[in-house]
């Protein structure tokens, strides 16, 4: 089976890879010059969505499921 991965695929995975390595190097992914993901807020439904089109900071879509999870005692 050849390597089915498109330039979308290659590039997204150098961007997080450099993400992490950056993060494991300096304890920010955002270190050279990259501004990809503001800090944690604790509390904050927000997260990391790296889309196509580059990261994207937004709402988890899935809060309202997990809330409900959370609410029900789901994992207690």
């Amino acid at each position: 089976m050849g390597d089915a991965a498109t330039e979308q695929d290659q590039a997204m995975a150098r961007r997080i890879s450099r993400s992490w390595v950056s993060f494991a190097r300096h304890g920010d992914p955002n270190a050279e010059g990259r501004v990809i993901r503001p800090r944690h807020i604790a509390g904050s439904s927000m997260i990391m969505d790296f889309s196509n089109d580059g990261p994207i900071h937004r709402e988890d879509p899935l809060k309202p499921r997990l809330d409900l999870w959370q609410r029900h005692g789901a994992g207690r």
